[in-house]
C-alpha cells in the first residue's frame, strides 16, 4: 500500500537526516513506527469501550440496552466530561 504524508519542513528535514544517519530509507523509517504504534494499542471490544467509558454503568432498570440506548449513555457521558 502507498500512503502519502504532508510533513512540515522541519520535519521532513530531520527525517532525512535520521535516515541517512541510521542508513534507512525514510519509508522504513515511518514504517517501523507504524508498527510500533500499532503493536501499542490494545483492541478493544465494543463493550470495553463501553465500560472505559461508562465506568461500568448499567441502567438501574436492569432491562437488556439496544445499539442506541449505548450511544446515547456514552455520548451522554463524553459531553459531561468535556467543557464547552
Amino acid at each position: 500500500m502507498t500512503l502519502t504524508v504532508k510533513l512540515p519542513r522541519q520535519l521532513e528535514t530531520e527525517l532525512d537526516a535520521r535516515s541517512r544517519l541510521e542508513g534507512r530509507t525514510k519509508s522504513e523509517l515511518v514504517r517501523r513506527l507504524v508498527e510500533s504504534y500499532v503493536a501499542d494499542k490494545p483492541h478493544r471490544s465494543p463493550w470495553e469501550v463501553y465500560c472505559a467509558v461508562t465506568g461500568g454503568d448499567v441502567p438501574a432498570s436492569g432491562r437488556r440496552m439496544r445499539g442506541r440506548d449505548h450511544s446515547r449513555l456514552i455520548k451522554a457521558k463524553l459531553r459531561a466530561g468535556r467543557p464547552r
